[in-house]
């Protein structure tokens, strides 16, 4: 996600986790310029890195209730499948009709590529059958999608348009 920095953009929006998010962004692209004869040096070489700490809080259940109890009922059977088996968003996301194998849902990550079976407790069966009657365009492969019947990205799960700047 690149983060346009305009005049507009709020002062407390620049904090340096995005700062230093949007400069992992830039070197790669710095090297590509100078690659492509755009320019003789990368301007983020050299530039000192923050390390981040990774995350050391989880929701509580009642926060998850809590979020679960105001969402549609497409995001409470995605966010039960993720409960229920911890997959990854953009593998959930991708969820296809065909993956309900008799007593197991068996998926390919999209990160690792690694298999992965899960087997039909009573509470996934019971997400699977909500998510199997919610609506979706005829034809669709797919669990959860849009209106055109393609999975959803992360950008088009999240309601932000191409463009936005945030």
């Amino acid at each position: 996600m690149w983060i346009i920095v305009t005049e507009r953009l709020p002062q407390a929006m620049l904090n340096l986790a995005t700062l230093f998010g949007n400069l992992s962004l830039a070197g790669p692209a710095g090297n590509d310029a100078i690659r492509w004869g755009w320019c003789e040096h990368n301007p983020t070489k050299g530039v000192r890195r923050n390390k981040e700490k990774p995350r050391d809080r989880y929701i509580t259940d009642e926060e998850f209730e809590l979020i679960r109890s105001h969402a549609d009922s497409q995001w409470q059977c995605i966010m039960d499948i993720a409960y229920l088996t911890a997959m990854r968003r953009g593998d959930i996301m991708r969820l296809r009709l065909s993956d309900i194998t008799g007593d197991s849902l068996l998926i390919s990550q999209g990160k690792t590529g690694k298999k992965m079976a899960f087997v039909m407790i009573p509470a996934l069966e019971e997400v699977i059958s909500r998510s199997r009657s919610l609506r979706r365009r005829v034809g669709s492969l797919y669990f959860f999608c849009t209106r055109d019947g393609q999975p959803y990205s992360v950008v088009s799960a999240v309601g932000i348009v191409p463009g936005d700047v945030f």
